[in-house]
């Protein structure tokens, strides 16, 4: 018994130095790419890569366990998961694997949370992860700054302002949102009784309790100035209201108990803002802007145009995959002109889209997530109670964060950091508020109201042993398969984007001599970019058109266009099109296109007559 419980002891040690490793160093790491959502972004292939890795960390050290931890929660996400696969039976089949490698992103998640629900992590090793997520907002601030400040300002110029100082998280309300992750975390770690041992019985480690003390002294009020600091930089309107939640939420919380640590605390954090107020006051080339005036008419008209779509479909939806081209379609037919020349993939509201794309049947899962979401705030509060703290209410408000921007913009497709992060942070907050009690503590407030985990156990011990043994070898053959599925999808990314790179840097000549049908040899994982490839295959096609007059490349991209027009969306596609049928005569074709792209781009100067 005692070797078993030393393997799980160094099974949670490895769990939470790969999260470290990949909080503090990884995710900081940027690699070229030509942006997009989901797998097209190397930082969200790392991100899966980890996941996997950690769901086999887990497989590995729970082979040989009897039981499984599930927890009232677990069963409202496996059953809101359910329902969201079931608008795939009736998606068509153009978004049909589109759809699917959604929804698999969703299921992939569900594995991932499951797996860090079986591995019992104590309250001291959550305040590590805690301070991992603080450290990566304090890297991510470091380099913002010295981009700001350094790296990027003209002659003239105090600080320079743009995309580039953002970092690896190349989306300011996407950096926005793990600052204010990180900003929550330290005041979490701040406020919270630093006497680790006291708190819940738990065995401190000398050397770890020295560090974490520490960084409770010294390395926490920094990141609770440059946090702030940074935000104001980024203006980002869901930055500064995560930002009032956060700071508001946690002063709900612990105002009565701990008001002189709370008001140091708001020191620190009015220090950053106001100096970074005042260096933006102060500096001759300011021209920030918080209301983004242009950006929130775009955003009303999709949230409206998107509303419209549902209430034509309300019940079935539009089909998984699919929104990005009946969107545009949908602006098409009604007579609606786009306010902004970009293809809208997402409404910017995370319901609103699965409603869109999934029918009721989607509303219903949200719904049910809703729910599973108050009762772990309601479980939180009971926990609290019961330990005379306030750790599981700051975590579920660590959780708030995420969720608001979700109304807002699409982080989890986006950045797939975030939407580990997010996993990462219910699971432990699960975990804390279902953790067992004795009986004392129980007889103290309610037995009735105390739900704790579920251990699954049966009858017929050695068939459920052996089932339990095979499934939990499925699952960590699979997250290997998947680790290494990332790791070559992200070689082949880099691949590609450097062939991309080369198409527009060097000369037509050069390029018309590149054989793509090599460059697909050399992609270890085709599969992930095959929509992509196929696209540069085209474009390389006209290249050489170019140099060698060949008029079969001109019929074939008229070939792929069409098909590809007919569920995808892209402004380059239209143009050369029309080109190509203006050259060849095909006027009607040419006024029709021209229609359409009316609508969809009409600030694409491409486009004007």
């Amino acid at each position: 018994m005692q070797s078993k419980n030393m393997f799980r002891i160094k099974a949670s040690q490895i769990l939470i130095f790969f999260i470290l490793l990949y909080l503090a160093l990884i995710m900081h790491i940027r690699f070229p790419s030509q942006g997009g959502s989901g797998l097209l972004l190397p930082s969200n292939q790392i991100a899966w890569a980890v996941m996997a890795i950690l769901v086999l960390v887990v497989c590995i050290s729970r082979y040989s366990s009897s039981h499984l931890y599930i927890s009232p929660l677990s069963y409202a996400l496996c059953a809101a998961t359910l329902l969201m696969g079931i608008p795939l039976l009736y998606t068509p089949e153009h978004w049909l694997m589109s759809g699917f490698t959604q929804w698999l992103g969703v299921a992939a998640g569900l594995v991932f949370y499951f797996s860090i629900l079986q591995i019992k992590l104590s309250v001291l090793y959550q305040r590590v992860v805690l301070l991992g997520l603080s450290a990566a907002a304090l890297i991510q601030t470091i380099v913002g700054i010295v981009y700001l400040f350094i790296i990027l300002p003209q002659p003239g110029e105090w600080f320079h302002y743009g995309t580039e100082a953002i970092g690896v998280l190349a989306q300011r309300n996407i950096a926005a949102t793990c600052l204010n992750i990180g900003l929550g975390a330290s005041l979490l770690l701040w406020l919270e009784p630093t006497d680790t041992k006291k708190l819940h019985n738990q065995t401190v480690f000398p050397k770890v309790s020295a560090i974490l003390s520490l960084g409770w002294r010294v390395y926490i009020p920094v990141v609770m100035t440059a946090v702030p600091f940074m935000l104001i930089f980024l203006q980002s309107r869901i930055g500064v209201i995560n930002g009032i939640v956060i700071v508001g939420g946690f002063g709900l919380l612990y105002w009565r108990s701990y008001s002189r640590r709370y008001l140091r605390a708001l020191i620190w954090i009015f220090t950053g803002v106001t100096t970074a107020n005042l260096v933006i006051w102060l500096s001759p080339a300011a021209s920030l802007d918080l209301l983004h005036e242009n950006s929130t008419s775009y955003r009303v008209q999709m949230l409206s145009e998107t509303l419209n779509m549902i209430f034509t479909h309300p019940l079935k939806g539009w089909g998984l995959g699919s929104f990005s081209y009946e969107y545009a379609h949908f602006l098409i037919r009604t007579g609606v002109t786009s306010l902004e020349s970009v293809v809208i993939n997402h409404p910017h509201n995370e319901i609103l889209f699965g409603w869109a794309e999934g029918g009721i049947v989607m509303l219903i899962a949200y719904g049910i997530l809703a729910f599973a979401g108050w009762k772990l705030w309601q479980q939180s509060v009971l926990s609290d109670r019961i330990h005379a703290s306030f750790h599981c209410r700051g975590l579920w408000l660590l959780l708030l964060p995420l969720l608001l921007h979700s109304l807002v913009e699409y982080p989890f497709y986006l950045s797939a950091a975030l939407w580990m992060v997010f996993l990462l942070l219910l699971a432990l907050c699960d975990q804390a508020s279902y953790c067992r009690t004795d009986e004392k503590q129980i007889n103290e407030v309610n037995p009735q109201e105390v739900n704790s985990f579920h251990k699954i156990e049966h009858a017929d011990y050695t068939i459920s042993l052996w089932l339990l043994r095979l499934g939990t070898l499925a699952v960590g053959v699979i997250a290997g398969l998947t680790a290494l599925f990332m790791t070559t999808a992200l070689q082949s990314g880099l691949l590609l984007t450097m062939f991309e790179n080369v198409q527009i840097t060097q000369p037509p000549q050069e390029v018309a001599r590149i054989n793509i049908d090599k460059v697909a040899q050399a992609l270890l994982n085709p599969w992930v970019f095959r929509e992509r490839l196929e696209f540069d295959r085209q474009v390389n096609n006209l290249i050489k058109f170019n140099t060698t007059k060949k008029t079969h490349l001109l019929f074939d991209y008229l070939e792929w266009s069409s098909k590809y027009l007919e569920y995808g969306i892209d402004p380059n596609v239209y143009k050369s099109r029309m080109l190509i049928l203006s050259a060849i005569g095909e006027q009607s074709e040419v006024a029709r296109l021209s229609t359409e792209v009316h609508f969809l781009y009409p600030k694409d100067k491409r486009f004007s007559p």
